[in-house]
This record gives C-alpha cells, sequence and structure tokens, in this order.
C-alpha cells in the first residue's frame, strides 16, 4: 500500500493523502490537509509508518487548538461576577 500526496484540483491549496489497501477489497484510506504548511503535513503524513499516523494527527490537532486558542488570548474577558450574576448563581 503505496500513499500518493495530490493537491487536490478543486481546492488548491488543499494536499490529500491516498493509498489504496488492495489486501483488503480495496480499501481506500484518505487524509486531507489544509493551510499553509499543507504540503509538508501531507508528506510527512505519507512518509510515516501506519502506527505513527494517529500520533502524528494529534500534535496537529493540539498545534489546531494552540493555533485557536493565541488567536483567542487578545479577547475581552466577562468578569466572573458579571457571569454569576447573568446565571442567577
Amino acid at each position: 500500500m503505496q500513499p500518493e500526496v495530490i493537491e487536490d484540483k478543486v481546492s488548491p491549496g488543499m494536499w490529500r493523502v491516498e493509498s489504496v489497501n488492495y489486501e483488503l477489497d480495496g480499501e481506500v484510506y484518505l487524509a486531507a490537509f489544509s493551510g499553509p504548511t499543507a504540503e509538508q503535513q501531507a508528506k510527512a503524513y505519507a512518509a510515516l509508518a501506519p502506527t505513527d499516523r494517529e500520533e502524528m494527527l494529534e500534535q496537529i490537532e493540539d498545534y489546531m487548538d494552540l493555533t485557536e486558542v493565541r488567536k483567542r488570548l487578545n479577547e475581552p474577558t466577562i468578569p466572573w461576577a458579571d457571569v454569576k450574576s447573568e446565571l442567577e448563581l
């Protein structure tokens, strides 16, 4: 089962890793990556052994979570007293 790294023709900038397991009735595996490092992520994913893929996906999810947290750090906060008051606690 040899994975292929392909840029999506419909959505340029999105990269896919596709592989077909012909030993299991042609079962297809697909992973899609987007963003500024999508091509590098797809190539790294394709190069990993199947057991390492889950760990890599967890790392990508963690990175995406951290990116979202960093964006929200500058958002205004609501004082706890206001929240308690609104919820009638």
